[in-house]
């Protein structure tokens, strides 16, 4: 991904929880901002409450299935 700049999804399994959350998420630790969140889908739909630069997805309570989290490269 940072070597050939190309998009690349991850998917995650979250479990529901009774209290909203953030989750901040990273296919590698880096701590600059390299790397960006470009899209969310929860099974399969396109999901909006996310903050790409932060890498981080919103989930309020109860929320639980497969997301799927395109991480794009980011110019410095």
């Amino acid at each position: 991904m940072l070597l050939w700049h190309r998009p690349i999804t991850l998917y995650y399994r979250v479990e529901a929880t009774s209290t909203d959350r953030d989750l901040v998420l990273s296919p590698i630790p880096l701590r600059d901002t390299r790397l960006a969140i470009d899209s969310v889908s929860h099974a399969g739909a396109p999901y909006s409450s996310f903050d790409g630069v932060a890498r981080s997805v919103h989930l309020p309570a109860g929320t639980s299935g497969v997301f799927g989290v395109t991480f794009k490269y980011v110019d410095p």
